[in-house]
């Protein structure tokens, strides 16, 4: 009895694990429970405001149609596909516009079809696979917290797109040998909203199909008749919405009509291989009311016309920059700090899924085709456009499933050579016990010589083993203060187009009276006037030069399009003329939400805020702790790139020159070259721990010299205590 009992419950867990229904109901509980305890529905009204599919559906919901998608009344839109703000604003008309209870709607929502692609992924994988393949698959997918992160905390297409591409991938291949006309509608007519949720989705429609009807062909059956009724549903289907596209602008527009812009946020003189905020209209207040004065069509034919005319110009470069592009949809974006763990994981993923594709391909497993054509033609023209970490995420469900498929692979292969005896089963013969022992002693002398490479590192960054003299370090600092003020004397345009340099020349003006930072101040004024003379937050840097400058008045709604640091640089300035939100506020006074790069600015930004407003407990506690933070990375970043001397700038602005080490200085000093500049890569390491290249050394030497202003002329106490 005993027995049977215990085979019993054995049989329910074996049908737990097995069964894609409670995949599904897991995922989603997870999901669930996270939305519920990380309160991640709880957005403010400047935080919907941020994206174009909240303020699409705000248009909707308010009567004034598929418009403004950046906020104010711009006119008509077809900047996104349109299926998913409709539904938005579906959750706006039923809980209230911009609020809570429509935050959590479309987050369930979203989490209800996270969830439901464990099904369809676990379908796939059996299909194509095995089915230790599929339940692997399935279950990774219900968990894993990538997967988790886009339903829970975007209000986006992101999951929808997912499920929706992976359903089309299982019926491709449930499909191959079925002509019924009942089918093919439903394969049209799928397809059609898919091209009305994602678009890009639709670059692989031609490969499925092709492979349906070759499918079909080689069975012998009909297969123009089913695929020619397909193509009429799926045009059907997005006709209604090309009619209003044309209505509304005079020409065809295929769905979305922001392709333009979206090249020329990839592709112009500041382009890395990202999305170059500075190109959006989202986000830079001069293109805003130029689309809104144009209207979209022809905004964006602008902005196309500029792209094409740069990548022109700059062939090499576009071919670079598609290249790093390529690897940033693959690897991710280039993040700072331990965030670079987060790269590590999404590259291993991607080479794991490519591994998967190529033993499939090898392999010749049957559907293979469908998976090397959705990888290799899906992310195409995020290559020559720029890539985020969302745009992989519709492809994910099938990477996911590759990626298991070569792990089981590598599983079975070691299980083989354990069930044959052989050095993989913990038996080494003598000749392999040998191997085995050199491999670990030249393992273990390596580590010794990293740990000794780096302690050394460290111990130099921190200790000088020769002491300077007061007249020395004297010397040093007025002769590399005087280069580095030379240099931007020569290189006016460098503070002319960021803000926080050209406060740090002001303040360096202020100090030193140097008739050559006064001339550099002037051309900034003269480059504001003229490139900038749209941008609303222009007043607030004029205060840099102009303490009496005229300032306007600055709503959340107004400062929405400007970047998390520039809204607080212009708040500093003068609190009274901006309303910073609640939000904003409160993350320029945490000491917990930001590190590295993103902590320098929030510091820089407390200190402008002193520096024009006075002292205040608040302020003066929140830098100490801050940069206190500061200076353990500091101890530890021996390399002096860019970060290393920001942060000691940063660190005496703060009055916090106390935390600031004589040998940090020293390798600033002896780090500057003849020109007066300083690199803002250290030997060709840049302030990432993974990113290498060269950069412009305007950055860094503005603030190195702002940093040796600061000790000569506000710190002649803390020279006094480390030189004699």
């Amino acid at each position: 009895m005993t027995s049977s009992l215990g085979r019993l419950g054995a049989n329910r867990k074996i049908r737990f694990f097995y069964s894609p229904s409670w995949m599904v109901l897991v995922g989603l509980v997870a999901r669930v429970l996270y939305i519920l305890i990380a309160h991640t529905y709880c957005f403010s009204a400047a935080h919907w405001s941020t994206w174009e599919m909240a303020n699409l559906a705000y248009s909707l919901a308010s009567g004034r149609g598929f418009s403004s998608p950046f906020g104010g009344d711009t006119g008509p839109s077809a900047w996104t596909a349109p299926l998913y703000p409709w539904l938005i604003s579906l959750a706006f008309r039923a809980f209230g516009i911009f609020s809570t209870g429509a935050a959590l709607t479309m987050l369930l929502f979203n989490s209800v079809f996270a969830a439901l692609t464990s099904w369809t992924v676990y379908r796939i994988a059996r299909r194509v696979f095995t089915e230790s393949v599929a339940v692997w698959s399935g279950w990774v997918w219900a968990v894993l917290p990538y997967s988790i992160y886009w339903s829970v905390s975007w209000i986006w297409e992101t999951s929808l797109s997912a499920f929706l591409l992976s359903l089309l991938f299982l019926l491709t291949l449930e499909m191959e040998a079925d002509n019924r006309l009942s089918s093919w509608f439903s394969y049209g007519l799928l397809w059609g909203l898919v091209g009305l949720t994602n678009t890009s989705t639709i670059a692989w429609l031609p490969f499925s199909g092709c492979w349906l009807a070759y499918q079909l062909h080689r069975r012998g059956k009909r297969f123009l008749v089913p695929v020619v009724f397909s193509a009429v549903v799926f045009w059907a289907v997005l006709t209604p919405w090309l009619v209003r596209n044309y209505s509304e602008f005079g020409k065809l527009i295929f769905v979305r009509g922001d392709l333009g812009v979206e090249l020329r946020s990839g592709n112009n003189p500041q382009a890395d291989g990202g999305w170059i905020m500075a190109y959006h209209p989202g986000n830079n207040g001069v293109l805003y009311a130029q689309y809104k004065h144009m209207g979209e069509a022809a905004f964006d034919a602008e902005q196309a016309r500029l792209a094409r005319e740069w990548i022109g110009q700059n062939p090499k470069t576009f071919l670079t920059l598609s290249f790093r592009r390529f690897l940033f949809f693959w690897a991710g974006l280039p993040r700072k700090g331990l965030e670079q763990a987060k790269n590590l994981l999404f590259l291993t993923s991607s080479l794991l899924a490519i591994g998967g594709l190529w033993l499939a391909a090898k392999r010749r497993v049957h559907g293979v085709f469908l998976f090397a054509t959705l990888v290799a033609f899906y992310p195409l023209i995020y290559y020559f456009t720029f890539p985020t970490p969302r745009y992989r995420h519709a492809i994910d469900p099938q990477l996911v499933i590759l990626a298991v498929f070569l792990i089981s692979q590598c599983r079975l292969i070691s299980g083989r050579d354990a069930a044959s005896g052989t050095i993989a089963a913990g038996a080494p013969q003598p000749g392999a016990r040998v191997l085995v022992h050199r491999f670990l002693r030249g393992m273990a002398v390596a580590m010794a010589a990293f740990v000794l490479i780096v302690g050394f590192a460290l111990f130099n960054n921190n200790f000088s083993l020769i002491h300077r003299s007061r007249a020395a370090f004297d010397a040093q600092l007025d002769r590399e203060l005087d280069q580095a003020i030379a240099w931007i004397a020569a290189h006016p345009e460098v503070s002319g187009t960021n803000p926080p340099l050209m406060y740090m020349v002001a303040d360096i003006e202020k100090m030193t009276g140097d008739p050559r930072l006064r001339s550099v101040l002037a051309a900034n004024k003269e480059t504001l006037n003229a490139r900038y003379a749209d941008n609303p937050l222009t007043p607030f840097w004029m205060r840099f030069a102009d303490p009496h400058a005229r300032l306007p008045f600055m709503a959340t709604y107004e400062l929405r399009r400007e970047g998390f640091d520039q809204r607080w640089f212009a708040y500093a300035i003068d609190p009274n003329n901006v309303y910073l939100s609640p939000d904003d506020l409160a993350d320029l006074f945490s000491l917990t939400k930001y590190n590295w790069g993103a902590r320098h600015h929030q510091v820089l930004g407390l200190i402008m805020y002193r520096d024009f407003n006075g002292d205040s407990p608040r302020v003066d506690d929140t830098l100490r702790r801050l940069c206190q933070k500061e200076a353990r990375d500091q101890t530890y970043d021996f390399r002096v790139t860019d970060a290393y001397v920001q942060r000691n700038a940063f660190m005496i602005a703060a009055g916090q020159a106390g935390l600031v080490r004589g040998r940090w200085i020293e390798r600033i000093l002896d780090n500057q070259n003849a020109d007066g500049s300083w690199n803002y890569c250290w030997y060709g390491w840049c302030r990432g721990v993974a990113e290498f290249g060269t950069v412009y050394p305007g950055h860094t030497t503005i603030q190195g010299a702002w940093a040796l202003a600061l000790l000569k002329y506000r710190c002649s106490q803390w020279i006094q205590e480390h030189y004699h």
